[in-house]
């Protein structure tokens, strides 16, 4: 692969990857019908219950892969084992700021040093329109600089990939330098623009504005969280939006456990409304690899203060809690699985 396609096609292929990994099924809408905070709440009853707390640990996955409420690569510096699971933005977040630091001084080519550098990238097919605002005049990607691509129909035969639509990087913070130094730490504002993905017979898109933030004071133990005012993703006619949401994580590369938190509004049109999530115990486990946490609980809210409680109870357990009349007080209990739960 010539130099130059560098940095479009590990964004191609990491967005391609994370969007064919993307839940599928259900009859869907628009990426508007469900990004905006003023979309009704849905009302929780027992026969909503495990459709509800399904839309949010799959949302939660959605900021760190895998397929159980953490189980996956939370901040893989690859985008990889994403297919067939659930997206991982934080990886792809990753991926994109390790491609963008490691390859942008192939835009200085031919003359070009510091400012605003502007360049259109060949695809295989189509074409990148790159605009690198190099704020200290570096020559490389460094903290106040910002970034973005317009891929015009920008096609990549070695991932099987198309591209369109928008993507920007803003506010940017480094500190040391992942695989090189024990400290470091990655902050970016993400601003997707009808980024959509086709990869052989699967589609998708994303909308909305993503934070990302990464760090490690020892290599060992990575803490970041996904964050953002709306989040939209589209795929297989399946709309999922995450507004006003933060989704905060850890993990350590030499145990495997991890903790994990959301909050925010959740839209999905499985569920046909949306629900405010709020931890309010962490979630965490001692088996990354394992998937389901081991403690924790989430409430949701929906209409008429409406409820459903989630607590893991170990060994891939889970306990809904159902207040299906807003009084405050459990009407039903329901005991599943995290895998029937994913299955939903």
């Amino acid at each position: 692969m010539k130099t130059k396609n560098k940095i479009a096609a590990v964004v191609v292929s990491g967005i391609a990857l994370l969007l064919a990994g993307c839940g599928g099924g259900g009859s869907g809408s628009s990426a508007s019908s469900g990004s905006g905070s003023s979309v009704a709440l849905a009302a929780l009853t027992n026969s909503n219950a495990q459709t509800a707390s399904a839309v949010s640990t799959n949302s939660a996955n959605m900021a760190v892969g895998g397929g159980q409420l953490g189980g996956g690569a939370l901040a893989a510096a690859g985008v990889t084992n994403t297919k067939g699971g659930n997206l991982n933005l934080s990886a792809l977040a990753r991926a994109i700021v390790t491609a963008v630091q490691g390859n942008a001084g192939q835009l200085t080519a031919g003359g070009l040093v510091g400012g605003v550098i502007q360049k259109t990238v060949p695809c295989d097919v189509g074409s990148v329109a790159v605009t690198w605002d190099d704020a200290d005049n570096s020559g490389t990607l460094t903290s106040g600089d910002s970034f973005s691509m317009n891929f015009n129909s920008c096609t990549f035969y070695s991932v099987n990939a198309t591209i369109s639509g928008g993507l920007a990087m803003t506010n940017m913070v480094f500190t040391g330098n992942p695989g090189v130094t024990t400290a470091w730490s990655a902050k970016a504002d993400f601003t997707f623009n009808n980024a959509s993905v086709q990869e052989g017979s699967v589609s998708g898109q994303l909308n909305g504005d993503m934070g990302f933030d990464l760090s490690t004071t020892d290599s060992i133990t990575d803490t970041g969280s996904i964050s953002g005012s709306s989040l939209t993703v589209v795929q297989n006619g399946r709309t999922t939006t995450l507004s006003n949401y933060a989704i905060d994580f850890t993990q350590n590369a030499n145990s495997g456990a991890y903790t994990l938190a959301i909050n925010g509004g959740v839209y999905d049109t499985k569920l046909g409304g949306k629900i405010d999530v709020k931890t309010t115990t962490t979630f965490s486990g001692i088996n990354l690899a394992a998937g389901a946490p081991d403690t924790g609980s989430l409430t949701m809210t929906g209409a008429n203060n409406t409820s459903v409680v989630l607590t893991a109870q170990g060994g891939g357990n889970v306990q809904l809690q159902i207040d299906s009349n807003g009084d405050g007080q459990v009407d039903s209990v329901v005991n599943t699985t995290y895998n029937q739960l994913s299955s939903l």
